[in-house]
């Protein structure tokens, strides 16, 4: 049987993991962000609504790949794989945008937090 490796247990990791059911998925993480929700926190909601438990089959931190070998190195050991499905997640670049310095990205937890603080200490104007 192959052996297939899922690195990321995010929306994307979780799902590789959904359509091969026998992968390792390999996370960092117990905790996961709902981006959806984001919003949520941002208008006021506790932070714990936009975070969920994640299942993944290791917890631990990938330091590096050896394709060569097949070797997912990770803090605490080797994982050697047939398959590998690299899910590690997104990132946004505003730097290119007129008035970027107005961009409030939601890529995280803290940037709803900050949305949110904002919006509180905005002066409204009449």
């Amino acid at each position: 049987m192959e052996k297939i490796v899922i690195i990321g247990g995010g929306i994307a990791g979780v799902a590789a993991k959904t359509y091969n059911r026998d992968a390792m998925l390999v996370e960092k993480s117990e905790l996961m962000t709902v981006f959806p929700r984001l919003i949520d926190v941002a208008s006021g909601m506790d932070q714990k609504f936009a975070v969920i438990k994640r299942n993944a089959d290791v917890y631990d931190e990938v330091m590096d790949i050896d394709f060569k070998n097949r070797k997912v190195i990770t803090k605490k050991r080797k994982i050697g794989y047939d398959k590998l499905i690299v899910a590690l997640g997104k990132s946004q670049n505003y730097s290119f945008l007129k008035g970027k310095q107005y961009i409030y990205p939601m890529a995280q937890l803290s940037d709803a937090i900050k949305l949110r603080d904002s919006i509180k200490n905005a002066k409204i104007l009449q």
